[in-house]
């Protein structure tokens, strides 16, 4: 097959990747260079450009089905059970078979649109799971093709490397690294608590987006504003140093679909703490490559755990030296792999389903109906926000 061509649904615009500091989206977009062409649609994307072997375009309800003609792709991707998987089934070309790829266990995030696909993708056997539970979806649509990590960047590194933009720290500071967006099934909360448990040389390094005013009150409330240090993005190929700096990893998520940050840490060689729950508890053993935390609620719990990991040597010696081994499973090139193989079957018609059209037709209409109403949320935001500016500055003036 010649000049094949790939559509990729991104759940954030490209730019917001850039953002986080993830340089790694030609490859992953395009897995061994499977695709001659590929195009990625996103109604956030602010402008038109051609940016990691991509043509990046500005879509909408009203242009989608008329690019998705003119590209005329062999196959298009969404990434996420929600905004994508909603815009792929407004997809009208029949031919065109759909894959949607779904990275989060939350059902919340599974959207009614993800079973109109031709093909679905999970992380993890417990996506897989949710999948099913919300939605009545034949298995033999379902495939499971886990995150991958290029251990050629992921990898040991000596510890004296000192990272880009790390906090100045006391000699003899013990260094917790967090790493994730800041949000509730992150946990950084309860990391924050434990920390406060701990003797004042133990210091919190998260790295990650969100609303970090509000773990910045917690941290202040706890009384460890000063040993809590905050970095809003890192670019993958700097994380490894990261790794080899600080002390050990300690995210307790409360909920994960695959935990790409733990294969990554892995790789590297890194002390990890982290729930007693699924995923991670079926790539770790407790003990040998990682630890697995029961009470991860519990703020004394992480505190113990942590205080073992940076005092208990043998253990650390034992952790350092296996983790790195479960990261193979996981490796790029075979990952990728995989993810081609996937491709080449959902376009040659040997694996997956072809939609409902009753019900792709019904979703349209429903579709149409929640942008029409997203546009006057919007256009009522906008109303409603110089008014709030008005009140806001008449009561300050009153003051």
């Amino acid at each position: 097959m010649s000049k094949r061509r790939l559509v990729v649904l991104p759940s954030d615009p490209i730019y917001r990747y850039e953002e986080k500091g993830l340089d790694w989206m030609e490859r992953y977009y395009n897995p061994l260079s499977y695709f001659s062409e590929v195009y990625s649609l996103n109604r956030d994307e602010p402008s038109n450009r051609c940016a990691y072997g991509m043509f990046i375009q500005k879509t909408s309800i009203n242009s989608f089905n008329q690019q998705i003609k003119q590209i005329n792709p062999h196959v298009i991707r969404a990434y996420g059970g929600y905004v994508s998987a909603d815009l792929a089934a407004f997809n009208d070309q029949i031919n065109i078979p759909v894959i949607t790829s779904l990275h989060d266990p939350d059902p919340r995030r599974i959207h009614k649109s993800v079973k109109y696909s031709n093909f679905i993708i999970c992380t993890s056997e417990i996506v897989k799971r949710s999948l099913l539970i919300k939605l009545n979806i034949p298995e033999h649509k379902i495939g499971i093709l886990p995150n991958r990590v290029d251990r050629s960047i992921f990898k040991p590194l000596p510890h004296n490397n000192l990272p880009r933009h790390a906090p100045d720290l006391p000699t003899g500071a013990i260094k917790v690294l967090h790493i994730g967006r800041h949000s509730q099934e992150k946990n950084l909360d309860t990391v924050i608590k434990s920390i406060s448990m701990l003797p004042d040389w133990y210091h919190l390094i998260a790295i990650g987006q969100g609303n970090t005013q509000h773990y910045q009150k917690i941290a202040d409330e706890s009384g460890i504003a000063s040993r809590c240090h905050w970095i809003s993005s890192v670019s993958n190929s700097e994380l490894p140093q990261w790794h080899a700096w600080a002390d050990c990893l300690c995210n307790p998520s409360r909920w994960e679909g695959f935990g790409n940050v733990f294969i990554e840490a892995a790789a590297c060689g890194q002390v990890i703490i982290t729930s007693n729950i699924e995923p991670m508890s079926g790539y770790f053993q407790n003990g040998l490559n990682a630890m697995l935390v029961d009470q991860y609620e519990q703020a004394e719990s992480l505190a113990s755990m942590i205080l073992t990991v940076s005092s208990d040597q043998e253990l650390r010696n034992r952790l350092i030296e296996n983790s790195p081994l479960c990261a193979k499973e996981f490796d790029l090139a075979a990952v990728d792999q995989k993810e081609v193989d996937i491709y080449e079957a959902v376009i040659n018609g040997d694996i997956g389903d072809r939609y409902s059209q009753y019900g792709k037709r019904v979703w349209r209409g429903c579709y149409q109906f929640i942008d029409i109403m997203h546009k006057s949320k919007e256009t009522i935001k906008k109303c409603v926000r110089p008014v709030k500016i008005c009140i806001n500055n008449y009561i300050a003036g009153m003051q």
